[in-house]
């Protein structure tokens, strides 16, 4: 199954660990959708069966180790 999600942000601005952030996000979704899927993979210690990434098409580069991002988000 592939899921694409389009946002547009309030902020152009993101830090370099930004991934943490989304991950956090997918975390929260499993709890809230399937507590048993949640308790399954994350109550042990196993590999996740997914991968995720983020784009930002409208990246205008990076000052003081913050990344410009644009408004929108894939």
């Amino acid at each position: 199954m592939r899921v694409s999600i389009e946002l547009e942000l309030s902020n152009n601005e993101f830090e370099h660990d930004y991934r943490r952030a989304f991950m956090s996000l997918i975390k929260a979704a499993f709890q809230r959708e399937s507590d048993i899927l949640y308790k399954r993979m994350y109550e042990t210690k196993t590999d996740k069966p997914f991968i995720f990434s983020v784009f930002f098409p409208e990246l205008k580069g990076e000052q003081n180790k913050i990344l410009l991002v644009g408004k929108r988000l894939s």
